[in-house]
């Protein structure tokens, strides 16, 4: 079978999972991928390019056994054309591989880190690294190995939780499916929470403003001797910081209602909150700090009547106090909107030192 009659069945399953009957299922399938008791998120809100998205819909095709049908979407496939398709389409694998040997026009060898095994397999590997961990269905068809969906090539900034992750879950004597499946919904949802951290690194370096005249704010950011308008469109204006034409870290986003002063240094931060203070107005950013506060000088009945600030110097609360705040990581991940009020676990976790 040739990768591109591979590629042609997949488009094909993909459309085939879009189906109104799998309306409610794929929903389901979703709340159950996704594992998180406090979310209301829902699928066509992601990003169909993004790397939760890719691994999720290729899960769900190959790997979610549906409630209604007690099969997979891909063993459905495969029965409604199996005179023309080899069986080994719903015995395929999705697993978590690394470079040995590239070859970008033609066999690259891979390390397979679930099972440790080495393959050969024809793909474009341009742009992949032996530094990257790539996620891949591999299907077997005459001795020969091909890959079948999407590629997804992590970011090395997830390698050493996904090295964790196969680890701590290799040592278990479950089935190969069921780890390579654990696994890889594990990867997911700390993947979710690194992007989350990282996202909240950023937002703490991201100065808000409440604009109070548009046309002046604009009038000023336009005339200033250190800021340049690169990019606008109906709903933001985005501006970079340049010293004698050179660009400089930091930038300024100006929308209708707000405007957002990103990693400038404190000095130049203060003269251009100085420079607005007559036509912009603070945006109470510490709501959230207050409540986190509240919420870590509060006496819990589950830590003994203690805070968790007090319980934080305790060893024996450490695994409760853990629990907690994962729980309080979920609960932020499900806000429907970033404005919603919560207790910021990140807060949370540096003020525990966690």
């Amino acid at each position: 079978m040739l990768k591109n009659e591979l590629d042609k069945i997949y488009k094909e399953l993909i459309e085939y999972s879009k189906s109104k009957f799998l309306k409610a299922e794929i929903k389901e399938a979703y709340f159950h991928w996704h594992e998180n008791p406090y979310s209301n998120r829902e699928l066509e809100y992601l990003d169909k390019n993004c790397l939760e998205f890719k691994t999720f819909i290729d899960w769900f095709i190959f790997d979610y056994t549906l409630i209604s049908l007690k099969k997979t979407l891909a063993t459905i496939y495969w029965e409604e054309n199996k005179d023309n398709l080899d069986s080994n389409l719903i015995n395929s694998q999705r697993s978590l591989f690394k470079l040995v040997e590239k070859n970008i026009k033609s066999f690259n060898k891979l390390k397979d880190l679930i099972t440790n095994k080495t393959i050969e397999l024809e793909f474009n590997s341009n742009t992949i690294t032996e530094s990257n961990i790539i996620s891949l269905r591999v299907i077997k068809i005459q001795n020969e190995y091909f890959n079948i969906g999407d590629i997804v090539i992590y970011d090395t900034t997830y390698n050493k939780i996904i090295e964790k992750v196969i680890k701590e879950h290799n040592k278990t004597k479950k089935s190969l499916k069921i780890v390579s499946d654990l696994i890889l919904k594990n990867i997911n949802k700390e993947t979710i929470r690194i992007d989350n951290a990282l996202k909240h690194e950023i937002l703490s370096e991201k100065k808000e403003l409440y604009i109070t005249n548009y046309k002046k704010v604009k009038e000023l950011l336009e005339e200033s001797t250190y800021l340049k308008l690169i990019s606008k469109d109906r709903s933001t204006k985005i501006f970079n910081y340049f010293i004698n034409d050179e660009y400089q870290p930091g930038s300024v986003e100006l929308t209708r209602k707000k405007i957002f002063i990103i990693n400038l240094s404190e000095e130049l931060k203060e003269k251009l909150v100085h420079d607005l203070k007559d036509v912009t107005s603070e945006v109470n950013d510490n709501e959230s700090i207050k409540l986190s506060e509240s919420w870590i000088n509060k006496s819990l009945l589950i830590l003994d009547n203690k805070t968790p600030l007090e319980a934080s110097n305790e060893n024996k609360y450490k695994e409760k106090i853990e629990k907690i705040v994962h729980d309080l990581e979920l609960i932020f991940e499900s806000r429907e909107f970033e404005e919603e009020l919560s207790i910021d676990p990140y807060y949370v976790k540096k003020r525990l030192k966690l």
